[in-house]
């Protein structure tokens, strides 16, 4: 090979070397800003090239934060569990006395007079339920997606106590929203058994104020 052709050679070495450092020297400034790509060249969209959108970006923020809330809600409820299990014992024999009242009625030789006898009471035990409900989930505002399940239960439920009358019993809307209901409510007790051994939930001990006041006399006696 002449002088002239080592001088192309060695020319075409030099470009070759020169985009080696400039390819380095991209992939280094990438790998300190944090940026890493999965695949696709250098023309590659977004997506392909492993990187994620803002909108994708936003939606997994969303989801962590709504997540932490739900968790925060959970504490809420397992610090208040025997209420809460309280209420689910006295809702269900609200239930099953409804039940058997509506058919007594029906059943009774002046069924307008047993019914007129028997629904005030009804009413006011189903007054008594939302009262504790609204009291545990300071009125629908704590309680995260059990008390969604919650609203479902009383919401039909009150639709019942409202119509309440001595046929009843034998109309089909009644007998399914009974049904409806202590499927509602099954669910339910299974929610608080799960929120309830959940042990990455934390219970307030000062719930509502209780017990802060034995806590600084503790500290005083130290």
């Amino acid at each position: 090979m002449g002088a002239p052709g080592r001088a192309r050679v060695r020319r075409r070495r030099a470009q070759v070397d020169r985009r080696s450092d400039r390819s380095a020297d991209q992939e280094g400034v990438g790998a300190q800003a944090g940026i890493h790509r999965v695949g696709g060249g250098a023309g590659a969209p977004p997506q392909e090239a492993g990187f994620k959108t803002k909108a994708e970006i936003d939606a997994e923020l969303a989801a962590e934060n709504a997540k932490e809330m739900e968790k925060a809600e959970r504490e809420w409820i397992k610090t208040r569990i025997k209420e809460y299990k309280q209420l689910d014992v006295d809702t269900g024999k609200f239930i099953d006395d409804v039940e058997k009242e509506a058919g007594k009625w029906a059943a009774a030789k002046d069924p307008q007079k047993a019914a007129d006898k028997g629904i005030k009471p009804l009413q006011d035990r189903f007054k008594a339920l939302i009262k504790q409900i609204d009291k545990l989930s300071e009125r629908s505002t704590k309680g995260g997606n059990t008390q969604a399940s919650y609203n479902k239960l009383f919401r039909p439920l009150e639709e019942v106590v409202n119509n309440l009358g001595p046929a009843i019993a034998s109309e089909a809307g009644f007998t399914e929203a009974i049904k409806n209901a202590r499927t509602e409510l099954e669910g339910i007790n299974k929610a608080l058994e799960e929120i309830e051994k959940d042990e990455t939930l934390t219970v307030n001990k000062f719930k509502d104020g209780e017990g802060e006041g034995d806590a600084k006399d503790e500290k005083k006696k130290k």
